[in-house]
């Protein structure tokens, strides 16, 4: 359980939030060109939704899976004691950090720009473990040289599909989250007038 929590919260932090920074992209610099605005708006105003409750709802199986993780063996108490350890602080933080960008949303100012979206986005993906990866790739120290060679082979088309997929991703994501939000809407207006 524990480790299926911590799979759904690393897929919204890399591919969700990703695919909303390249679909920001994409709907700022194609947004004078739309002829359906409202349409968009609406489609712009369900993807920033689904990042805040998506926010939510990671933030709250992370924890609930850290606490059944640390719980499986030992009693409620006792793993819940650990939790909240010196040792384990900055990783909460880090957690607690990732849960306030994506509430960020929440805030018109962070809503409104593309450059503020994209900012909260890169923080969001940034985080000790990717500092780290990525300081030891760009040493040379730290990589052999079979290793060199095995980086080279990667090319800039497989970094465009990466990028591809997260940005479909995404976009299903927000059309089931759209059109099951405006059916739901509908439904409920709709016995609200029987």
């Amino acid at each position: 359980m524990a480790d299926l929590t911590t799979l759904i919260f690393d897929v919204y932090r890399f591919d969700v939030l990703i695919g909303f920074g390249i679909y920001s992209t994409f709907y700022f610099l194609l947004q004078p060109l739309l002829k359906r605005r409202s349409f968009f708006k609406a489609f712009d105003h369900s993807a920033i939704e689904l990042i805040i409750y998506g926010g939510v709802l990671s933030f709250g199986l992370f924890f609930l899976g850290a606490l059944i993780g640390e719980s499986y063996d030992k009693p409620v108490e006792a793993a819940a004691g650990e939790v909240a350890t010196n040792r384990q602080l900055t990783f909460w933080i880090q957690i607690l950090v990732w849960f306030l960008l994506s509430q960020s949303f929440r805030i018109g100012l962070v809503r409104k720009y593309w450059l503020s979206r994209v900012l909260v986005i890169l923080l969001s993906i940034i985080s000790y473990e990717v500092f780290v990866i990525i300081l030891t790739s760009l040493h040379r120290d730290y990589t052999n040289d079979s290793m060199l060679g095995l980086n080279r082979t990667i090319g800039a088309q497989w970094i465009f599909y990466g990028l591809l997929f997260k940005l479909v991703t995404f976009v299903v994501m927000n059309l089931i989250y759209y059109f099951a939000l405006k059916r739901i809407i509908e439904q409920v207006r709709h016995r609200r007038r029987q």
